[in-house]
């Protein structure tokens, strides 16, 4: 077994009655209008402007420099993937849901005290909670471009060959941020024990971390963009 832990963000609470309430004229928008403030604030604000000043970075220690503004930097995959996950809860899943909230209500399925609708509605808010974010990092995005990631040593977005001196278990992952941290797909957070480890270290260097079940060692074997 694979010894990284990558870090998970904290999803804010909500109750329902003000999940209602903040939802409630989101919801008056018809299909094209939904779409139309979609596509507005994904164009505006994650595609043109983090392209634009991801470009302006010349080298890594400018790169590096920048994420003191609180920048969140995405690879190219993870951008897109957000991208579409932003899509389908914006323009599937809210409205799907809404749908049945409005439909059940309508038909009496509901009741005040039905565990049905708080389940729902539940979902209602980890729904909205997940736009929310997704659309605080769209906002604040950079992209990395192929060029700002280092070879001579780990950095964000670094595709990195490890090998688990414990197990003598080789294997590859890439360093990112936290919001796109997959540990299923390898993508490993930069704020992970293991990401932290890493960074700023050479090949043929090995680290050492703490995981839950213990001190881990790696050996870094390749690094490559």
């Amino acid at each position: 077994m694979r010894g990284f832990y990558p870090f998970l963000p904290f999803q804010p609470e909500h109750s329902f009655r003000e999940t209602e309430d903040r939802i409630a004229g989101r919801n008056r928008w018809n299909g094209e209008r939904t779409r139309d403030v979609y596509e507005r604030t994904i164009g505006s604000c994650a595609i043109m402007a983090p392209r634009e000043k991801a470009k302006e970075a010349k080298d890594m220690n400018e790169f590096e420099s920048m994420d003191s503004s609180g920048a969140i930097y995405l690879t190219p995959n993870g951008y897109d993937a957000l991208k579409a996950e932003l899509e389908t809860l914006t323009l599937e899943k809210r409205p799907e849901i809404a749908e049945r909230i409005r439909d059940s209500q309508q038909h009496g399925e509901f009741s005040e005290d039905n565990n049905e609708l708080d389940e729902v509605k539940l979902e209602q808010a980890i729904v909205e909670d997940r736009i929310a974010e997704l659309k605080g990092v769209m906002g604040n995005c950079l992209i990395l471009q192929i060029e700002m990631i280092p070879t001579d040593q780990v950095g964000l977005g670094s595709r990195v060959r490890v090998n688990d001196l414990d197990y003598n278990d080789e294997f590859d992952i890439q360093l990112v941020s936290s919001i796109e941290a997959d540990p299923i797909n390898d993508l490993v957070s930069s704020d992970s024990p293991l990401g932290t480890a890493l960074m700023g270290h050479g090949a043929g260097e090995e680290v050492l971390f703490e995981a839950p079940d213990g001190k881990k060692r790696y050996r870094i074997l390749t690094i490559a963009r």
